[in-house]
C-alpha cells in the first residue's frame, strides 16, 4: 500500500472553476489552500507624475544665465511665494520680471492673476483683489 496522501479542493465560481489535487504527502496544506483561495490580482502599473506644464512665464535660460540657483530650486521660491501670499508673491514677481527671469508677455494684472491661478490651482489661495494691490 502507498504512503501517498490525497487532497482534492475546489471551488466553484460564477466564471470560471479553481480544481487542484495534491499528491505529495509532504505538502504544505495551508499554504496550497491559500494560495489556492487568493483572488487573481492584475499587477498595479506604477503610474508617473504627470508633469505639469513650465512655471507660469519663467524664463530658464535667463535663470541659468544669473547663475545664483538652480530650476529646482527656483521651482521651491516660486511655490513657496505663491503659498506666502499676495505681497510675497508680488514682489517675487516684480524682482525676477526686474532680472528677466520672468516675461509676463505684456499681461496686464488680471491675465496675470489667471495665469498663476491656472497652473498653481489651490496653492494660491487668495483672490484677485488681494493681489492687484500688492502687484
Amino acid at each position: 500500500m502507498s504512503n501517498n496522501n490525497y487532497y482534492n479542493f475546489g471551488t466553484i465560481n460564477n466564471d470560471h472553476s479553481k480544481h487542484v489535487t495534491i499528491n505529495n504527502a509532504g505538502a504544505n496544506v495551508n499554504d496550497i489552500v491559500r494560495s489556492f483561495f487568493a483572488e487573481e490580482v492584475e499587477p498595479v502599473q506604477e503610474e508617473k507624475p504627470v508633469k505639469k506644464a513650465t512655471l507660469p512665464f519663467f524664463v530658464p535660460e535667463k535663470l541659468a544665465a544669473l547663475g545664483t540657483y538652480t530650476v529646482e530650486e527656483f521651482e521651491d521660491m516660486y511655490h513657496d511665494a505663491v503659498q506666502g501670499g499676495a505681497p510675497k508673491l508680488a514682489k517675487f514677481l516684480k524682482h525676477y520680471s526686474e532680472l528677466e527671469v520672468f516675461d509676463t508677455k505684456g499681461y496686464n494684472k488680471k491675465e496675470t492673476f489667471e495665469e498663476l491661478k491656472a497652473y498653481f490651482g489651490k496653492e494660491l489661495d487668495f483672490g484677485y483683489p488681494n493681489f492687484a494691490v500688492y502687484y
